[in-house]
């Protein structure tokens, strides 16, 4: 239930992928940025995606589901864990 421009000029309350892409986009870019500021080397495409789904908060069934997939993007988890606990 994301808030969205919309069609002329209007705005519209959204859901699924397209509403997530660019909140998930925007954590990669704080994680990415984070590193390089502690002189870390930048997350691999899928050390990036494991750290998402580590830190993701659970929504639904415990666990992957088809409903939530991993939860919700956690931005303050996914940021500490590429400096602290994500690849070298």
């Amino acid at each position: 239930y994301i808030l969205s421009t919309y069609l002329r000029g209007s705005y519209a309350t959204l859901s699924g992928t397209s509403m997530a892409t660019p909140h998930v986009s925007a954590v990669v870019a704080l994680m990415q940025a984070a590193r390089l500021a502690e002189g870390l080397a930048p997350l691999s495409p899928i050390d990036a995606r494991e750290i998402l789904h580590s830190t993701a908060t659970d929504m639904g069934a415990p666990g992957y589901d088809a409903d939530y997939g991993y939860g919700v993007v956690n931005a303050y988890n996914a940021v500490k864990t590429a400096v602290s606990g994500g690849a070298q």
